[in-house]
């Protein structure tokens, strides 16, 4: 409405002017007035016909897109669990220490009588006691018989057995094998071996050491 004042009201002015004058005839105000109504209605039309300012409206705002890779679950393979340790510790068990009397390949006259002696340690939970024996197994018998043991052996404790034994006459070479067993005939712990060698006619045969 300001704009449409601001263009009529010289029009009024000069009018006026004009009148005041006397230069030209003063219009009735009539035809002002119809005048002033009409520029009223083209300048609202003019207004409404207009084509509104654009709004400014803010751009959406852009989410980023995000990829995601779904990897396979992967099942761990479990490690390999050692196996328990079991240590066997049996009642009765021995071990071979040494040859005490007798190596393995001792050369004897034919026929000669000799003592055979092994250590042993006692390395079971069970005290060797009365009952407890050194028996031939197999090979060469060499006229062994069974021994008792010289004494008692506590769990770790070593032993000196022997056996009384007789060369064959014939020469060659023999072998016996020999065992441990407990009060109860049962066998245990290490074989033990005597070895011999039996010399032929005119062969010299060295002194046994007692």
């Amino acid at each position: 409405m300001q704009k449409l004042l601001t263009k009529i009201l010289p029009f009024l002015l000069l009018s006026l002017f004009l009148a005041a004058c006397g230069t030209v005839s003063v219009r009735p105000a009539a035809e002002i007035t119809a005048e002033f109504e009409a520029a009223v209605e083209q300048t609202i039309a003019a207004r409404d016909t207009a084509t509104p300012p654009p709004t400014n409206t803010r751009p959406p705002t852009l989410t980023p897109t995000v990829t995601v890779t779904l990897t396979p679950t992967e099942t761990p393979t479990p490690s390999p669990v050692p196996p328990t340790s079991v240590v066997e510790t049996f009642c009765d068990n021995s071990k071979f220490l040494t040859d005490v009397t007798i190596p393995d390949g001792t050369l004897l006259a034919p026929g000669q009588v000799f003592e055979k002696t092994w250590s042993f340690q006692n390395t079971g939970r069970c005290t060797w006691k009365e009952g407890y024996t050194i028996a031939w197994i197999k090979g060469d018998v060499l006229g062994g018989v069974t021994r008792p043991l010289p004494e008692t052996v506590p769990p770790n404790g070593t032993v000196n057995v022997t056996v009384r034994l007789t060369a064959p006459f014939r020469p060659g070479t023999y072998q016996g094998i020999w065992r441990l067993f407990n009060s109860k005939g049962e066998p245990f712990g290490d074989f033990v071996s005597v070895l011999i060698v039996v010399a032929g006619p005119g062969t010299p045969v060295p002194t046994l050491m007692p």
